[in-house]
């Protein structure tokens, strides 16, 4: 689903937002060891957020992740967590170094392509683009702001 299409079925009723967060907690679950997007999940955090969503904003229950060392004071960050977006965790970014300015790192594996796994994503915000990607979305947004 797109973040529109969550957005509504979330303030329709159609579906919770603690349902829809336990789907993206799930799939960046199941496809982290294989993608490693992840640096890190905070599936507390965005349970008890989804609990105590009131599902009227514009992006009402839409999981997103984090850019890694974004700043928790960023404008964009506070501007989609007040639109009703729910924060499941941090996407990996560059390695500091000229070698890996492209491939996103979680401090052990490289972030791999959802299409083609022997390749990155590409760019500073290597698991926030490869965590949305088909064939294997997990969440329908990432926040790539540069901190």
């Amino acid at each position: 689903m797109t973040a529109r299409a969550v957005a509504e079925q979330v303030r329709s009723g159609a579906v919770s937002a603690l349902e829809i967060v336990n789907r993206a907690l799930q799939a960046a679950r199941e496809f982290d060891p294989v993608l490693h997007f992840l640096d890190e999940l905070d599936a507390d955090r965005a349970l008890r957020a989804a609990e105590r969503l009131e599902p009227s904003g514009p992006l009402a229950g839409v999981p997103f992740l984090i850019k890694a060392r974004t700043p928790p004071e960023s404008p964009i960050l506070s501007r989609l967590i007040a639109a009703g977006a729910i924060p499941i965790g941090w996407a990996t970014r560059a390695r500091p170094g000229a070698v890996s300015l492209t491939f996103g790192w979680n401090g052990t594996e490289y972030t791999r392509n959802p299409w083609d796994l022997t390749r990155s994503p590409g760019g500073s915000t290597a698991g926030g683009a490869a965590r949305p990607a088909p064939p294997r979305p997990h969440s329908p947004t990432a926040l790539a702001e540069r901190p």
